[in-house]
């Protein structure tokens, strides 16, 4: 393995925090349980590069009068829920990078997440950062991780892809990368 392929949200971030998930729903005037529910039903569009308003729109339903301020804010929240990263992932990157080892960052994200995170001081540490958005498709998707590759400039054989999620770690195995679940531990650094 020559290179390190790391996913985003709740590898280096922590998880979207359930009081902000609370705040969003109580801002629509929705339950909270509704209000992820629709959060998450609609958001593989919205990765793969759908604008803000539509996938808010998709959110709130169109009872909601959704003005641009409003837009605006709900897109602020939704952000900096996703930007609270893990302790132990700065300090995992900062060694790997120590070690000579400049790993690429691949994250189903929207445009205004990935925005942010090429913000981030720890946008730094990655050789290149790939984002769904911009690519115009998101994990599992073996395109996606076609699409990577060819980023990277390497074969799936010599990339260790790290991810929480059990679906998209088979698809990159069925895709013939090295794979780690992510589960709370970062692998040793001798194993990436």
């Amino acid at each position: 393995m020559e290179k390190v392929l790391i996913d985003y949200a709740e590898v280096l971030s922590n998880p979207f925090p359930e009081k902000t998930m609370a705040e969003l729903a109580q801002r629509v005037g929705m339950s909270t349980p509704d209000f992820q529910e629709r959060y998450w039903r609609h958001r593989a569009p919205y990765d793969t590069g759908q604008s803000s308003r539509e996938y808010w729109e998709s959110v709130v339903g169109s009872n909601y009068k959704l003005d641009d301020e409003e837009l605006s804010s709900l897109v602020q929240i939704d952000v900096k829920g996703w930007l609270d990263l893990n302790p132990a992932a700065t300090q995992w990157l900062a060694e790997l990078n120590e070690l000579g080892i400049r790993p690429w960052l691949l994250s189903n994200a929207p445009h205004p997440l990935a925005d942010a995170i090429d913000d981030l001081p720890i946008a730094s540490a990655f050789e290149g950062m790939i984002f769904s958005a911009r690519i115009g498709m998101a994990k599992p998707s073996q395109e996606c991780f076609a699409a990577a590759t060819k980023a990277m400039q390497s074969t799936p054989a010599q990339i260790l892809f790290i991810d929480d999620r059990s679906a998209n770690i088979s698809a990159a195995a069925e895709f013939g990368m090295n794979t780690f679940l992510f589960t709370g531990e970062f692998p040793t650094l001798s194993q990436a």
